[in-house]
């Protein structure tokens, strides 16, 4: 797993999940407070393991992004969907194939 830091941020609301699908991974941009209540446990206990995870501070928010195999990628995006219907403080957005 790579981990950076970089500066360069989406523009994203705050309680937006982005996922961008490449013919190679899944890339998931979330909001840090949410990846660090739902995510980041996940990938201590080993159910994700992510090819990269980076951390970007913007002007007003602080997002990671992570990119996933493609079916370990669609797991997660399944999982991030029944969460939305219990959880509807945060919405998806999805870009690509």
């Amino acid at each position: 797993m790579e981990t950076d830091s970089r500066n360069n941020t989406w523009p994203l609301m705050e309680e937006e999940v982005l996922i961008i699908r490449y013919e190679d991974k899944l890339s998931f941009n979330f909001p840090y407070h949410f990846y660090e209540k739902h995510i980041e446990p996940m990938i201590r206990k080993g159910m994700i393991k992510p090819l990269r995870v980076s951390v970007s501070e913007g002007e007003y928010s602080k997002r990671v992004e992570i990119d996933l195999e493609p079916e370990s990628g669609a797991e997660l995006r399944a999982w991030l969907l029944i969460k939305v219907i219990e959880d509807d403080s945060f919405f998806i957005s999805e870009v690509g194939p």
